[in-house]
C-alpha cells in the first residue's frame, strides 16, 4: 500500500508481480488495510493492479462468505459492498458481510457459531439497530444455505429487485 503512493502504475504492477511471484503477496492484508486506510494516495491505482475483484472477495471473512458471494454473483446480483462499517448510536461501530446501499439491504452469511445463545442475541441486537436505521436484514445461516441455497439466493435476489 505505501509503494502505492509513490511508484507509477507500471512500476507498481511490476512490484506486485514480483511479490506474487515469490508469494509474498498477501491480498487480503491488502485489502484489509485499503480498507482501514480509506482513501490512501495511491489506492486507486493499486486497486487497478490488483483488480477489484481479488481485493474485494478477499475482503470476505470466510470461505463460506465467498460462496454465497460468487452464487449471488452468477445469479445476477450486482456486486455489494463487502465488510461495510456501520456506526450506531448506542454500541460500537461493526461490519456487515454484505451490503447494498442502494437497497438497503444487508446479507449476513452466518456460520454454525451463529447458533448458539450468545451469538444469536448479539445478532439479534444488531438486527434491530440496523432496521431502526431503515435497513433491510437478511441471515443465511449455514443450515439453510447447506439444505437450499437456490431458495436463499432467491430469497435475496427478490429482495434486491423490491427495493
Amino acid at each position: 500500500m505505501d509503494l502505492a503512493g509513490v511508484l507509477s502504475p507500471k512500476q507498481l504492477e511490476r512490484a506486485a508481480e514480483q511479490a506474487e511471484f515469490r508469494r509474498l503477496l498477501d491480498v487480503q492484508a491488502v485489502a484489509a488495510a485499503l480498507h482501514r486506510a480509506g482513501r490512501p494516495k495511491g489506492a486507486a491505482t493499486l486497486r487497478a493492479v490488483l483488480g477489484p475483484d481479488r481485493l474485494d472477495a478477499a475482503l470476505a471473512g470466510s470461505n463460506y462468505e465467498r460462496t454465497v458471494l460468487a452464487e449471488l454473483l452468477h445469479a445476477g446480483a450486482d456486486r455489494p459492498i463487502l465488510q461495510q462499517r456501520f456506526d450506531l448510536p448506542e454500541g460500537e461501530p461493526f461490519y456487515v458481510d454484505l451490503y447494498w446501499p442502494a437497497a438497503r439491504l444487508v446479507v449476513e452469511v452466518d456460520g454454525p457459531h451463529h447458533e448458539l445463545p450468545l451469538f444469536r442475541a448479539k445478532d439479534a441486537v444488531r438486527d434491530a439497530q440496523l432496521v431502526a436505521l431503515g435497513e433491510r436484514v437478511i441471515r443465511v445461516p449455514d443450515r439453510g444455505w447447506r439444505a437450499e441455497p437456490q431458495r436463499v439466493i432467491a430469497e435475496i435476489l427478490a429482495a434486491l429487485r423490491e427495493a
